[in-house]
């Protein structure tokens, strides 16, 4: 009986490996995880588009189901690489700013709906220093305006972008740069 028990697990294991990784994972119980979430992005600054951007943005997606599932992302034009590391059901990354305003988000499958969350901050490598300063305006996806309620991604990706429009403080608007 020792034999054929021994004979049994060799046989399940040699036949897991030859079936692949997808069928395997459908016999152990397993799922694989659905892609992460590619989000184009633009900015758009009022009244004119300075390059370079003096200034960063970090963007704070938290999921609004409440089970985890931040993520965290700097953008700037100081940025060098775009890239993006899963962390406790988030992502962290840095997305580079190209000079037309547009850049890329990417997204844990968790966070398909999410508040959207945008900081403003000047430049860590902005030379000289900017004394201007800049607050969100509006955040809009499809029509929607992120800054009453939440974005949610249908699918592997979202339909259009996201658009952030950014305003330059001046005497009229020193309400909102507060």
């Amino acid at each position: 009986m020792y034999t054929g028990a021994k004979t049994m697990r060799f046989a399940i294991v040699v036949g897991v490996m030859f079936l692949g990784a997808g069928v395997a994972q459908v016999i152990l119980g397993q799922r694989p995880l659905p892609p992460n979430i590619e989000v184009q992005c633009r900015i758009i600054v009022e009244p004119s588009y300075p390059s370079p951007f003096p200034e960063e943005l970090t963007l704070d997606f938290e999921n609004v189901a409440g089970n985890g599932g931040v993520s965290e992302i700097t953008v700037g034009e100081s940025i060098k690489t775009t890239s993006f590391t899963p962390v406790r059901g988030g992502m962290t990354g840095q997305s580079r700013l190209q000079k037309d305003g547009k850049f890329i988000v990417l997204l844990p499958p968790s966070q398909r709906e999410s508040r959207l969350i945008v900081r403003i901050r000047p430049s860590s490598g902005a030379s000289p220093p900017n004394s201007d300063r800049y607050f969100v305006k509006a955040i809009q996806a499809g029509g929607a305006n992120l800054l009453e309620k939440p974005f949610v991604v249908s699918s592997s990706s979202l339909t259009g972008e996201i658009l952030i429009t950014i305003e330059k403080c001046t005497g009229q608007t020193q309400i909102q740069c507060r």
